[in-house]
């Protein structure tokens, strides 16, 4: 599977939209309790059941899709997306809304609850970009760091972006043409050397639902 490391200006778009997430999707209009019994349920029949304006958070196998009320993209004064030189570039289809929803998986280290690591997954834009973030304890990285994430056996690497006071991030974007071959991942381990400890550290992220969430929140965000 070809993946792409996104470019410098778009990362930092992502990461804008990211930190700016983190605190308006941590208050979704409708909250839905996620339990044990949450994720015992067949994940295709938690996505089927879902209607097309669900707002809220619901379990789908070990993952967690949130969804916010969807938004219109503001008009600019011109009409258009303006470049740099001036011309216009294409800009959204009539009636786009911004993509409303995420999937994400949290694992936290027994000894330490406040040293979580996380994968999220949202589409970006009116091209609908699948972007991948990772999220890690500002103690264990910095800005700069190398992170690898192992999909299927394959090595990516994930280069640290930015930090803040809470979280370190680091980002991907996937081609629309390996999305197919990444919804059928069997396993996906991320991999760093911890600053606090020294040490490597392996994160292997559970699979099961995997493939009905990042499809159902495609579906939501069209």
């Amino acid at each position: 599977m070809r993946n792409s490391l996104i470019g410098i200006a778009l990362a930092l778009v992502l990461v804008g939209v990211l930190f700016a997430g983190a605190r308006y999707g941590s208050h979704p209009a409708v909250q839905q309790p996620v339990t044990v019994a949450d994720q015992d349920r067949d994940p295709a029949a938690v996505v089927a059941a879902l209607k097309p304006d669900f707002i809220g958070q619901t379990s789908v196998g070990n993952w967690k899709m949130s969804c916010t009320k969807q938004r219109e993209l503001p008009k600019s004064p011109g009409g258009g997306m303006p470049g740099t030189s001036g011309e216009k570039r294409q800009g959204p289809p009539p009636g786009f809304k911004l993509p409303h929803c995420n999937v994400s998986q949290s694992l936290r280290n027994p000894k330490d609850p406040n040293d979580e690591v996380r994968m999220t997954l949202r589409r970006m834009g009116f091209q609908s970009v699948l972007a991948i973030f990772l999220r890690f304890p500002p103690q264990a990285v910095e800005t700069g760091d190398m992170s690898t994430l192992a999909i299927d056996g394959k090595d990516i690497p994930m280069p640290i972006r930015t930090c803040a006071m809470q979280f370190c991030l680091s980002i991907m974007s996937v081609k629309k043409v390996d999305e197919p071959a990444l919804l059928k991942t069997k396993t996906m381990t991320l991999k760093f050397t911890s600053r606090a400890s020294g040490k490597e550290v392996i994160v292997p992220f559970k699979m099961r639902g995997f493939a009905e969430a990042v499809g159902a929140m495609r579906r939501m965000d069209q």
